[in-house]
């Protein structure tokens, strides 16, 4: 990634931002979403790309599955686990989340 953003800036590309994106499965804790928890293994490369993504200001993409990992009887409502609740669902805590689909 540092490669990468260093040849674009040389290139005087430096404008378009790299970064990278993590499976579910570095995900250990997932209910409530506000109580979300990389894994050890996860921590331990995550530990370098962070902070060169808080650096270069570049967003972090996780590639989850959220009816695979909420859809359970009595758990998160199914409707939010599939993007098409039309209302806010609760995070945990005092939080709320809003589903987004792009």
């Amino acid at each position: 990634m540092e490669n990468v953003h260093a040849a674009l800036a040389v290139a005087d590309l430096g404008h378009i931002k790299v970064t990278t994106s993590v499976s579910q499965a570095t995900i250990g804790v997932h209910i409530p979403p506000s109580a979300s928890k990389f894994t050890d293994e996860a921590k331990s490369f995550l530990s370098y790309v962070i902070p060169f993504l808080e650096r270069t200001h570049a967003p972090l993409l996780a590639n989850l599955y959220p009816y695979f990992i909420s859809y359970n009887p009595g758990g998160m409502d199914i409707n939010s686990a599939l993007f098409t609740a039309s209302e806010r669902a609760a995070g945990g805590g005092d939080q709320t989340i809003e589903t987004i689909v792009l």
